[in-house]
Formats: structure tokens, sequence, C-alpha cells
């Protein structure tokens, strides 16, 4: 089979250095995003968490230790995103349970999160595996002096213009045409152009995932679905492919090739590339 790649790109800007990944037993956990709830009263830290397992999955979660360095002496407690359900429908075929929870930090002595903020530090977060405890730790380093919405809510059409183009070449001269089709096993190079607001600086690359899904249900990255992590998935993904900015050994061989800022013209270039995986699907989303 071969394929074509649809590339819908879904960005989750994030201020300062975030590092976050732990292991025990080869079980994941990352986090997501970093970002002040619509109502600025609130911080918002989603994590994902990856148990290799058909028959187990996390529950009953609990903040046991939060960063050193709290500027708004927030107060965090820790929820289900998906009713501690598995967020890929049949975890038997990949033998793998995502789930997704939100860590919410507010100070009720303040009605507004203040600026600037800083988090510093490290989460542990323990959790139920079965009648199991296993316990993660979540390193963050995050800091927003700017604290404008715009920062998080991004028109795409408007603020950005994220131009997205395929290569068969590590030199990244031949473009994929529309009609262009990768066969399985081939490397597929991407490269982003993001024409940044003035307030940006540049934009760093943090994790990429791959996944496929029924044709019909192809509307993975509306307002209201999750991506690679939406329930209609197929069940042999998300495949991981850069994880935690290439800093840790990722899925289908991904790797970031550059990461290159034009101050001039505003613009930041991402290039990475991944192995093109056998799957029974004719599309990839990205």
């Amino acid at each position: 089979a071969a394929f074509a790649i649809m590339f819908p790109i879904l960005l989750l800007f994030v201020l300062s250095g975030l590092t976050s990944c732990a292991a025990e037993d080869d079980n994941y956990v990352t986090i997501l995003s970093i970002q002040p709830n619509s109502d600025n009263d609130q911080l918002w830290i989603q994590i994902s968490t990856r148990i290799n397992s058909a028959a187990f999955k996390l529950s009953d979660p609990r903040i046991v230790a939060t960063p050193t360095t709290n500027s708004n002496n927030l107060q965090f407690t820790i929820a289900s995103d998906n009713g501690d359900e598995c967020v890929n429908t049949d975890q038997s075929l990949s033998n793998r349970c995502y789930q997704i929870f939100t860590i919410a930090g507010s100070n009720p002595a303040n009605s507004n999160i203040l600026c600037p903020i800083e988090l510093n530090g490290a989460f542990r977060v323990d959790f139920a595996l079965n009648t199991e405890p296993v316990s993660f730790l979540l390193d963050v380093a995050y800091g927003n002096e700017i604290c404008d919405a715009s920062l998080f809510e991004a028109d795409i059409d408007n603020s950005f213009v994220p131009m997205m183009s395929l290569y068969k070449d590590a030199a990244f001269e031949h473009e994929m045409d529309i009609d262009d089709l990768y066969d399985p096993l081939d490397t597929c190079y991407v490269q982003i152009e993001i024409a940044l607001p003035s307030l940006y600086d540049a934009i760093e690359l943090e994790n990429v995932w791959l996944c496929t899904t029924e044709p019909l249900l192809n509307d993975l990255f509306s307002a209201e679905a999750q991506g690679c992590f939406a329930s209609t998935v197929d069940d042999d993904g998300p495949y991981w492919v850069i994880k935690n900015h290439g800093t840790e050994p990722s899925e289908l061989s991904g790797t970031i090739i550059d990461e290159i800022y034009d101050a001039e013209s505003e613009e930041s270039i991402i290039r990475f590339s991944f192995t093109i995986p056998e799957v029974s699907r004719d599309m990839l989303h990205i």
C-alpha cells in the first residue's frame, strides 16, 4: 500500500523550558500543555499517560508533591479528562492504554492568576494501577512574563500562517506533489514554516504524534476532537514520533533536523523526519 499524509497542524504554545517525562516499567507520562484557562483564574496542566498493558489502567490520581518555585502560591488538584477510561477504545490491539488528566492550579486568595507566572520543580502524582500504587515524577520549568490571552489562542488563518510541506529527500529539495504517495518504510521529511507575531521569539517542536482512523471519521482536528488522542483513532496508535523535543528515543525513528528562526522575517522553520509505518490504512494523520 502507498500512503497520503493529512497534516492539519495543532499548535500548543508553551513559554520557557518545559520538560516532562517519567517512566516506570516502560510506562510514560508527559505534559501536553500548560496554560491559564479562559477566565484566567486557574493554571491548567494537561498530561497524557501511557500504560503498556492491555489489562490495566490508571485511577485515583493524587498530587503528592508540587514544584518548589510557585510564584502564585497555587494549590493543585487533578482529575481525569476521560473518566479513568482509555482514550484508545480497544487497547488490546496495541497493548497500550492512553489516558489524559488535567492538573488545575488556583489560589483561593486571588481571583486571577497574577503575572508573571513561574513554576519550576517537580510534580509527584500517585495513581492506582489496578490495586497496585504507582508514582510518576513530572519535571516542569515554566515561565510566562507576557500573560496575554493571544499567547494561547491562535487564530491560525489570520495571526499565524503555518506552511507545511512534505519531502522525500533529506536535503529538502524535492517537495511532494499533492498526488504523490509514500511507501511503507519510506522516510518522510516534514517542513513547517510559521510567520510569528512580534511578541514571539521562536517556536520549538516538543512532541509529534502520528495516527490513523476510519476514513469516515477523519475529522480528528475539529474544535471538539482531540487529534491523535481522539477515541476514534485506530488502536495500533498513536505513534509518538517526536518525544519531548527529541531528547528521548521515539517511535518510527522520529528526528528533529532543524529549528531555524529568522529575526528579520520573524519566521520559524522546523524540520523533522520519521519512518512511514506499515499500517492497514492509506491515510496518515500528524
